[in-house]
C-alpha cells in the first residue's frame, strides 16, 4: 500500500514509438556494418549551466515508511551556453565554447573555428538532430569542408558519449547542492572542471569506445532501451 509524499523526483525516459524503434535499428545495424572509426570521432552537443537554485518538490506514489527523496537543485535563472566537443585523439579538439547563438550560423561558426579550422583532411561528427545541426547553412559547409556526420538517431541521447560528459560537469559543478551567485563565478568553476575532463585521457576514450558496445545493445533492445 503506497501514500503521498512529496519530493521524490521520478525517473524519465524519452518515449520511443515504433517508428523511432526502426530508425534506431536501422542505425544501429548500418553502424555496426559500417565499422566506424569511433577513435577519430569528434562528438558535440550544446549544454546550459545556469546558478542553482531549489527545485519544487513533486508530489508522486511510493512505498509506505520508505525515506523521501529531498528537493534537488536545478538550473534556474540566467546562465552560460555552451557548445561541447571531444575525441579520444589527442590530434582532435576537446574543446568547451561559452557561445550566445546556437541556431544554424552559430554551430556553423562554432565548427569552423573549432573544429576544422586549420585541417585538411576530413574530420567525422557526431551529434543529435537540432534544427541548428540540420540547417542548410550548417549541411553546406558540412559538404565544403569535408565534414562526415555520423548521424545520431531520433530520441536517442544514449548513443552519444558527450550526454556522458555533460553529466559528468553537472555533477562536478552542482555537486552537494552548490549554489552560484554570479556568472564568473559559475563559468570559474566550469573551466576548471572542463580542464580535468580534457587532461583524463582514459576518460575520452573509454567513452568514444563504448560506441560499439551501445550499438550492440540497440539492437540486442530490437531498438528500444538497453
Amino acid at each position: 500500500m503506497g501514500h503521498l509524499v512529496t519530493y521524490k523526483v521520478p525517473a524519465t525516459h524519452l518515449v520511443i514509438n515504433n517508428a523511432t524503434r526502426k530508425k534506431r535499428l536501422a542505425w544501429a545495424q548500418k553502424k555496426r556494418k559500417e565499422g566506424w572509426n569511433w577513435g577519430r570521432t569528434v562528438f558535440i552537443d550544446e549544454a546550459m549551466f545556469k546558478l542553482g537554485g531549489l527545485a519544487r518538490p513533486r508530489k508522486v506514489w511510493m512505498v509506505r515508511g520508505r525515506e523521501p527523496y529531498r528537493p534537488r537543485l536545478h538550473q534556474g535563472g540566467v546562465g552560460l551556453k555552451t557548445i561541447i566537443a571531444f575525441s579520444m585523439s589527442p590530434s582532435l579538439p576537446t574543446k568547451m565554447v561559452f557561445c550566445t547563438d546556437w541556431r544554424g550560423e552559430g554551430y556553423r561558426n562554432f565548427l569552423r573555428d573549432h573544429i576544422t579550422k586549420g585541417r585538411r583532411d576530413p574530420v567525422i561528427i557526431m551529434h543529435d538532430n537540432a534544427p541548428s545541426h540540420r540547417a542548410r547553412i550548417v549541411r553546406s559547409f558540412q559538404r565544403e569542408r569535408l565534414v562526415i556526420d555520423a548521424h545520431q538517431p531520433p530520441n536517442s541521447p544514449d548513443t552519444q558519449p558527450v550526454e556522458n560528459v555533460i553529466a559528468w560537469l553537472k555533477n562536478r559543478v552542482y555537486g552537494k547542492n552548490r549554489v552560484f551567485t554570479s556568472l564568473d563565478e559559475l563559468q570559474a568553476v566550469l573551466e576548471e572542471a572542463f580542464a580535468e575532463f580534457r587532461s583524463n585521457q582514459t576518460m575520452r576514450k573509454n567513452l568514444a569506445l563504448s560506441l560499439p558496445g551501445r550499438i550492440q545493445r540497440i539492437i540486442e533492445a530490437k531498438g528500444g532501451w538497453p
